[in-house]
């Protein structure tokens, strides 16, 4: 990558495609659409709002085990199951619990804000 504009358009494009190749029905909010729209203080995290419903919740859950998704900044060893029925409880975790992977961090913006993904699509 020539400069670091470079470098953050590929790792927001790699979470992005990642999104995509699983149909996950989603919202990016956040810094990084500020960073998108030439914010001055750039991120590369990714901030997500999703649908909620059961097949969707599927799809979220396998992207991000494929990516090998954890929660950040848990004790090494806490038992964290990373799937569909932990994301539908989700509203239960720490606001807002970020995951980190593989390829970045991911707020779960669904988990943690008051609107829905149907009042901001």
């Amino acid at each position: 990558m020539a400069n670091p504009s470079e470098r953050i358009i590929y790792l927001i494009e790699k979470q992005v495609r990642l999104l995509g190749s699983f149909d996950v029905e989603c919202v990016i909010v956040g810094g990084v659409v500020a960073t998108l729209h030439g914010s001055a203080i750039p991120t590369t995290d990714i901030d997500v709002c999703y649908a909620r419903n059961p097949a969707n919740l599927e799809r979220v859950a396998s992207a991000l085990q494929s990516v090998h998704a954890r929660l950040r900044n848990a004790p090494e060893g806490l038992p964290f199951i990373l799937d569909a029925e932990t994301l539908r409880r989700g509203l239960n975790l720490p606001s807002p619990p970020t995951l980190e992977t593989s390829i970045c961090w991911v707020k779960c913006a669904a988990l943690a804000t008051t609107k829905t993904y149907l009042q901001i699509r």
